[in-house]
């Protein structure tokens, strides 16, 4: 473990450790095989050492014992013939104590290749036991006849021809006896000898058969082995190009499953966090490419983490617009007229919310909603943005009026087309919102129903963009605002403080400034109940329906006081 997680192993690892398994596994298959080798051969060496020395001298005892036999019968012969030869004598009686003391060594060794061979595992304790008897009772026998030769020569050599015979027949029987042990000896040498060496070939055989399963083991083994492991690697690569051929079929949802926590491991963790980017971008793509500017959209894809679907709160900017007395236009059109109007309309006014990096969250018949912020904005400017899109689609609607009339051909109908709009900045829910089969990135809160309501206010003022306090402080200099009133709308117990989005700083004039200076102190001196000192402040303004509205007010409340208690905030009692 590596810092609390699995030590990671390189693939060329894993390929030198199915190589040195397979060679450990061979050698390991060789050193038994020599060693089986090395066990047959010392068989073999015991077998040559012990049992062929055994049967060779079992061959010398025979071969002593008959010329023991011999040389007695010759000495017996001197004897009968009497014959004076002492030299003759001498050397014969010399023989027969040398072929006796040459048996009694043979037999000796005879013991003690037997032992040697029992100990050294050439032969079966087995054989031990039954050659050890066979061996015991020939050396009895021998001991008989020697006892025996040395009585029959002596009868002989006194001239006892009875007793002499008599013996000699004894000693017939004892030589038949112990020739007969001497070939049963033999005999169980050569069983043994035909017996190891049958269990030398056994055990070569059985050595040659052990060296080939043993080789064919490790080969299988190890071939087992290699499989797996190669498996486990191929396996990986295999579902890798299963997944790129998803992904290039259009299958983004694609995840290929980490299997190995080596080099194809990490490749497929790349692979998966790319095709969760993909499926992010795709959804950005879906959700924003219609409403949004492209160039937006592209850098949202490359920005992926920078786009909140799930639901955040956020400042943002909210825009509503609607068609002033649609419904009198509308009544002038046919339905095929009318559907031109709207779709060329709401076409001309999408140019600038895109232009303006804004949302296009919905049409409303003849009404858009859009809304400003980040992503797509930065925090400190959806609000210039906002304003600078209402003052283009202002702009725009003077060219829309004369080409959308020489389209539908109903000039009169668009002499008074003018749009209405409100702009409110505060705190909202963004997220992508809806069903399963309907999903639509929007936003949702109080600062949503405050600037389709500033919208509508336009009416009672007699101004075409009204924005809230919130999008006036947002604002920079370059925007020139004219404070309008300080409401309460229906439904709500705060006031709002309400402006009107006059226009650019660069283009309005001096007058034009004043005039909006003076309404601004008519308004104060009016929230502070100084009503006369608001209708001089009034005079000589333009017969704007902002203007009469605060005259008649400030009028009506020098005649008719409100309480005590009245805050200077004009209630609404409708939407």
């Amino acid at each position: 473990m590596h810092n609390g997680r699995p030590m990671r192993i390189r693939i060329s690892a894993k390929i030198f450790s199915i190589a040195v398994l397979i060679v450990l596994m061979m050698t390991i298959g060789s050193i038994i095989s020599v060693t089986k080798v090395a066990g047959v051969r010392q068989e073999l060496e015991h077998l040559a050492n012990n049992l062929m020395s055994l049967e060779s001298s079992t061959a010398a005892l025979d071969q002593h014992s008959l010329e023991y036999e011999l040389h007695v019968e010759r000495l017996a012969a001197i004897y009968r013939q009497d014959l004076d030869t002492p030299e003759e004598l001498a050397e014969v009686e010399k023989d027969i104590k040398d072929r006796s003391d040459r048996l009694h060594k043979e037999i000796s060794d005879v013991h003690k290749l037997l032992e040697d061979a029992v100990s050294s595992g050439s032969v079966e304790p087995r054989f031990r036991d039954v050659y050890g008897l066979t061996l015991k009772n020939a050396t009895a026998n021998f001991l008989s006849y020697e006892k025996h030769s040395q009585e029959y020569l002596a009868e002989t050599k006194v001239g006892n021809t009875q007793r002499a015979q008599w013996i000699e027949k004894r000693l017939e029987e004892e030589e038949d006896e112990f020739d007969a042990i001497l070939e049963q000896l033999r005999h169980q040498v050569e069983m043994e000898v035909q017996s190891a060496g049958q269990r030398s070939e056994s055990h070569e055989s059985a050595l040659l058969y052990t060296s080939i399963g043993l080789t064919a083991g490790a080969l299988f083994l190890g071939l087992l082995i290699a499989w797996f492991v190669t498996r486990n690697l191929v396996r990986p690569v295999y579902d890798l190009l299963e997944g790129t051929k998803a992904i290039e079929q259009g299958n983004l949802q694609t995840s290929v499953p980490i299997r190995s926590d080596d080099e194809i491991g990490t490749l497929t963790a790349s692979f998966n966090k790319m095709a969760t980017e993909l499926q992010l971008k795709e959804r950005i793509k879906e959700t924003f490419g219609r409403f949004v500017d492209p160039r937006i959209v592209s850098d949202l894809i490359e920005r992926p983490q920078d786009t909140v679907l799930e639901g955040e709160r956020r400042i943002m900017t909210v825009f509503f617009s609607d068609i002033a007395d649609f419904t009198s236009i509308s009544e002038k059109l046919t339905p095929v007229a009318l559907v031109q109007l709207i779709n060329a309309y709401l076409s001309r006014m999408a140019v600038p919310i895109q232009e303006h990096r804004g949302v296009i969250d919905k049409f409303i018949g003849d009404a858009i909603m859009a809304f400003w912020g980040p992503p797509f904005t930065s925090p400190s400017e959806h609000a210039n943005l906002a304003a600078e899109t209402a003052l283009a689609q202002m702009e725009s609607l003077k060219t829309f009026r004369d080409t959308i009339a020489e389209t539908l051909g109903v000039k009169d109908a668009f002499q008074d087309f003018r749009i209405r709009i409100g702009l409110a900045t505060g705190d909202l829910v963004v997220g992508e919102m809806g069903s399963e089969q309907a999903r639509n990135y929007t936003v949702m809160g109080d600062t949503v129903n405050l600037a389709s309501r500033l919208e509508a206010m336009n009416k009672n003022y007699g101004t075409s963009i009204i924005v809230s306090a919130g999008t006036r402080q947002m604002l920079s200099e370059s925007f020139i605002t004219r404070k309008l009133d300080v409401i309460r709308v229906k439904g709500k117990t705060e006031p709002v403080a309400i402006h009107e989005l006059v226009g650019r700083d660069t283009d309005l004039s001096s007058e034009h400034r004043l005039a909006i200076r003076r309404f601004e102190e008519a308004l104060e001196l009016y929230q502070k109940r100084q009503w006369p000192q608001a209708l001089v402040a009034l005079e000589n303004l333009d017969e704007s329906k902002a203007v009469v509205v605060l005259r008649e007010r400030s009028k009506e409340f020098q005649k008719n006081p409100p309480p005590e208690s009245w805050d200077g905030v004009w209630n609404y009692e409708t939407k």
